[in-house]
């Protein structure tokens, strides 16, 4: 298997709109994943200090989704926390994370299928296509 098709596979990326700071540039990220010797499954988000295990690829990213819900919900700082870490990127590339405009995000929610044309401008950045951070 390809990595782009299993970054389509595991393409259950977070909301646009999560992790916008005050300079309206915002950061989305894709679940990493990886199988582990044992036969099941290790997922995180780039930049992020935890991970979670699960017995296949498709509830690593359930169970990642939900415990990312969990802390944003129950930790006050968790989401600040997170946006400083994310805001490495525009310093030092992290594999994974995606710094998009508001302006883009909007224009990207707007679209039919907005985590279908997140995920081809993501594909676009891994690509080279499209500078990431933007210049």
């Amino acid at each position: 298997m390809s990595s782009r098709e299993e970054r389509d596979m595991e393409s259950e990326d977070r909301p646009l709109g999560e992790d916008v700071g005050a300079d309206a540039m915002g950061f989305y990220s894709r679940p990493q994943l990886e199988e582990l010797p044992d036969g099941s499954w290790r997922a995180y988000y780039p930049a992020s200090d935890w991970s979670i295990t699960a017995a296949s690829r498709d509830a690593a990213i359930a169970k990642l989704q939900l415990e990312d819900q969990r802390r944003s919900q129950e930790q006050p700082d968790y989401t600040a926390t997170r946006y400083r870490a994310l805001r490495r990127h525009l310093i030092e590339p992290i594999p994974g994370v995606y710094a998009i405009s508001q302006e883009e995000a909007e224009r990207i929610r707007s679209t039919p299928d907005p985590q279908a044309e997140f995920n081809r401008i993501a594909d676009e950045m891994d690509a080279g296509n499209i500078p990431n951070p933007p210049a």
